[in-house]
C-alpha cells in the first residue's frame, strides 16, 4: 500500500469539505493516508490517520490567524507550527506528499512548508511531491516562491477526486 502524507490547511469552514473528501477518496483508492491537518477540530475519516497541526484560520483579507483569538499568527506560533509539521514527517516514510494548494496558494505557509519540503527531498528515496488545487479555487503564480523551492514540488494537480487519485497512483514511486 502506497503511503501518502496529505498536508491540508482549510482557512474557513467552507474549505474543509473538499479537503476531507480528498483524504477519504485517497484512502478509498488504496493509499495509506496520513492527514496533517491545520484546521479547527479533528476530522474522523475512515481509513485516514489524522496528525493535528496548530490550527489556523483566515481573516478574509489574506492574514493567517489563530482561531482562538483571531489575531494574526506571530513568530512563536510559526515556530511551533513548523516544528509540528516536521514532526509529522519525521514519523512517516511517505512515497507521496500531497500539498493543499501550495505553492499555487497558501504562500503564507512557506515558513512551514519550505523546511518540510527540503527535508523530504533529502530522503532516499525522495517522495513524489504534488500540489492539489481543489475545483473552483484560483491558482496564484509566484515565480519568486517557485525559484525558492527549486523544483521541489514536482506534480501540479487540479480537478476532481477520482482524476487526482489516478494521477498520483500513476506517478507515485
Amino acid at each position: 500500500m502506497t503511503k501518502l502524507l496529505f498536508w491540508a490547511q482549510p482557512l474557513s469552514g467552507a474549505e474543509e469539505p473538499p479537503l476531507l473528501a480528498m483524504a477519504g477518496a485517497l484512502a478509498g483508492a488504496g493509499f495509506a493516508v496520513t492527514l496533517a491537518w491545520g484546521g479547527v477540530g479533528l476530522p474522523d475519516i475512515p481509513g485516514v490517520a489524522v496528525a493535528p497541526l496548530p490550527p489556523a484560520v483566515g481573516d478574509g483579507a489574506g492574514l493567517v490567524c489563530r482561531p482562538d483569538t483571531l489575531e494574526p499568527v506571530d513568530n512563536a506560533w510559526k515556530k511551533r507550527r513548523a516544528a509540528a509539521t516536521l514532526a509529522v514527517l519525521a514519523g512517516q516514510a511517505p512515497s507521496v506528499i500531497l500539498l493543499d494548494r501550495f505553492p499555487r496558494g497558501h504562500r503564507a505557509f512557506r515558513f512551514d512548508l519550505r523546511p518540510f519540503l527540503h527535508i523530504a527531498a533529502r530522503r532516499d528515496p525522495a517522495p513524489l511531491v504534488a500540489s492539489w488545487l481543489p475545483p473552483g479555487m484560483a491558482a496564484v503564480d509566484d515565480p519568486a516562491l517557485e525559484a525558492e523551492l527549486g523544483g521541489l514540488v514536482t506534480l501540479r494537480l487540479s480537478g476532481e477526486l477520482g482524476e487526482v487519485a489516478g494521477r498520483i497512483r500513476r506517478d507515485a514511486p
